[in-house]
């Protein structure tokens, strides 16, 4: 059997007996750009299975023994049984895989959700009270704005009788001088 592009290893004539315990073989994971290390799995603990391309293998987990390039098989025990995973099984496990993602996804979009909800509240009560503020300040300005047009009224027409008095004095006593005080608007 090759297993990751490494040559086929012979399997001891021991392991090839047929009884009921079992051992699988498998590719031992490797951060090295050396070929991964093949691992022996001997009977006697509870059982496992391990997925290697579409290959399942039924491993129980006790001793293990590590094979490399220049090492043995120094195991002995009964015979290796390889079968090919169950593709229902695999379409099981992607399909819970699937519906977890789905769950999870579900679950963002529930809190991104409140969190919008949440932002929208809070952006439609500060343009509330933006335009609270902008009515009252415009409010503000126009009642400012009425008592200055009111008090501009009232100096226009206190100017325009002054002048007419100036001018109805002047009328009366021409060529003669007249003075006239005024203190806060009113005639000394």
């Amino acid at each position: 059997m090759a297993v990751m592009g490494r040559p086929q290893q012979q399997v001891p004539p021991e392991l090839r007996r047929n009884d009921s315990r079992r051992v699988g073989i498998f590719s031992k994971p490797s951060s090295s750009p050396q070929p991964p290390t093949l691992v022996l799995m001997i009977p006697g603990g509870s059982r496992h299975q391990h997925q290697i391309a579409g290959l399942e293998l039924q491993t129980p987990s006790s001793t293990v023994a590590e094979v490399g390039d220049d090492a043995q098989f120094q195991a002995s025990a009964p015979a290796i049984t390889l079968r090919r995973a169950d593709p229902s099984e695999e379409l099981a496990a992607e399909n819970r895989s699937l519906h977890q993602r789905i769950a999870a996804m579900q679950r963002t979009e529930l809190d991104l959700l409140s969190d919008n909800q949440r932002l929208s509240r809070k952006l439609a009560a500060a343009q509330k009270h933006y335009e609270l503020r902008r009515d009252q300040w415009k409010e503000q300005w126009l009642s400012r704005e009425r008592i200055y047009e009111e008090r501009i009224r009232q100096l226009e027409a206190r100017i325009a009788e002054r002048e007419r008095e100036l001018k109805d004095a002047l009328d009366r006593s021409p060529g003669a001088i007249i003075r006239m005080h005024f203190v806060d608007g009113a005639r000394a």
